[in-house]
């Protein structure tokens, strides 16, 4: 279970301490409004989407609604929070688009779940 969402700027939520077996997701957003997406990373892909769409994340505010267009496992936080970077630095919807349609090759060294 997931504490209250507040009003604060900085939402902060307890995640529970990831064991070896608990994934770590990349998911992409897609904005019902305007069609753009955002780039993010989370244990629990469903729940990070609802405080994007209650705009307790500052980055996304006021842009949505939000679809969740595609979650991407990864073994460990770090290599999610790897391929988010990657992700958010070559700022190529075509790259975007190619994850969402599963078939954008990643790099050797950011590989995720099979």
């Amino acid at each position: 279970e997931h504490p209250e969402v507040s009003g604060r700027s900085s939402v902060q939520t307890r995640q529970p301490a990831p064991s070896a077996r608990m994934r770590c997701y990349v998911y992409i957003l897609q904005s019902q409004r305007s069609g753009h997406y955002y780039v993010g990373s989370a244990f629990d892909p469903i729940h990070r989407l609802q405080q994007h769409d209650g705009n307790a994340v500052k980055a996304t505010r006021g842009k949505g609604p939000w679809r969740l267009a595609s979650t991407i496992p990864f073994p460990t936080e770090t290599l999610a929070r790897r391929a988010e970077q990657y992700l958010k630095k070559q700022k190529s919807r075509r790259i975007l688009e190619a994850v969402i349609a599963g078939t954008f090759i990643w790099p050797e060294d950011i590989r995720p779940c099979a």
